[in-house]
């Protein structure tokens, strides 16, 4: 295992040292399985009701963290399902807070972020939308050293995320509040940007423990780190990976943000019925060699990804609750107003997903 991680952390250890924030997946060099035949475009297939473009349509569309929340971004490409769509799509890691500057100020067209991202820049009067939401359980964990036995050993240390505002921040506050522990006055919260740098972070002693999702955060317990506490098992739905729009682009492109939601819910049923495949892209971009984990990390996402990627207003509730708690201008925002489903309703309402599960 260890030769095998040898690549990864060679990646990672130098930008946690420096705080970079950005990387983007290089193409898969397996070529990934087409769509079953049973889905293979075709009379009553998605791909047959929305035609493509004779020109492909050149599109950004930014994620928020490397991380298997987002997956179906790397699927999309990487199996040509937004080829097949007609878009020649670029597809970047952002983390969130440059994501979003970057969606309203149109370097981006599209982005996957968690819905807390959504409210903020609501509250702020930025018309983004979210037109489908893919995850609505958050699979993050707090990772530890093996020194760090429970949470109250946790006091007096530092906790790294990705952000403040941030999925793993959420994540960080509201397991450390569960734990009795203040953030930021019983333990320090550290911003290092990326899930590879908080891993660097532990591997380099910057840090006591640091919030991570899987692949990653099973690649660590392997190597020793202690998990003191997942979101898994929370009762609530919360919206967090969703796919959003600036609202002009809504309005003017229905016909490109029609077709980019049919790809991302192709690439949903891709990752849920090609695992070979999946964990082959699963391993280009994120680094992770070990088969061990990456087959834990499908195992664990493949049921979580919607097969019909609505958004719940309870879900976006949540999300709206967690922002007002430190921005009283997020009550203003109602679960409605941060959401257009009508691509996805259509979808499943004229039987197009299922035709992609047959």
């Amino acid at each position: 295992m260890k030769g095998a991680w040898q690549g990864y952390r060679a990646l990672v250890v130098g930008a946690a040292l420096a705080l970079l924030g950005a990387a983007c997946g290089a193409p898969s060099a397996q070529q990934p399985a087409p769509l079953p035949a049973s889905g293979a475009p075709g009379a009553g297939h998605p791909s047959a009701a929305v035609a493509a473009p004779a020109e492909p349509e050149r599109v950004r569309l930014s994620y928020a963290a490397i991380s298997t929340s987002f997956a179906t971004a790397w699927v999309a490409k990487d199996a040509g399902i937004f080829a097949r769509h007609g878009f020649e799509a670029e597809v970047l890691h952002l983390p969130s807070r440059q994501a979003s500057q970057a969606l309203v100020a149109g370097d981006v067209d599209y982005g996957l972020f968690s819905g807390r991202t959504i409210v903020e820049l609501r509250s702020q009067g930025t018309d983004v939308v979210v037109v489908a939401a893919q995850m609505l359980k958050i699979v993050q964990m707090m990772i530890a050293h093996s020194a760090i036995r429970a949470p109250e050993d946790l006091r007096g240390k530092r906790v790294a995320v990705t952000q403040f505002g941030s999925s793993p921040d959420f994540v960080a506050r509201y397991l450390l509040e569960q734990w009795g522990l203040r953030p930021n006055e019983d333990v320090t919260l550290v911003q290092l940007q990326t899930l590879p740098n908080i891993f660097a972070g532990l591997e380099g002693g910057a840090v006591e423990a640091g919030v991570l999702s899987p692949p990653i955060s099973f690649e660590a317990v392997k190597r020793g780190y202690r998990e003191l506490g997942t979101m898994a098992d929370q009762p609530f739905l919360y919206p967090a990976s969703v796919l959003a729009v600036r609202g002009d682009t809504l309005r003017e492109r229905p016909e490109q943000v029609r077709r980019m939601v049919l790809a991302l819910t192709e690439a949903i049923a891709y990752f849920k019925q090609e695992r070979d495949a999946t964990e082959a892209i699963l391993r280009t971009h994120t680094g992770i060699e070990d088969p061990t984990v990456l087959r834990a990390t499908y195992d664990r996402y493949a049921p979580l990804f919607e097969r019909v990627p609505l958004l719940p207003e309870s879900a976006m509730q949540v999300a709206i609750d967690e922002v007002a708690e430190d921005n009283p201008r997020a009550r203003a925002v109602t679960p409605r107003s941060t959401m257009d489903m009508q691509f996805v309703q259509v979808l499943q309402e004229s039987g197009q997903i299922d035709a992609l599960y047959r």
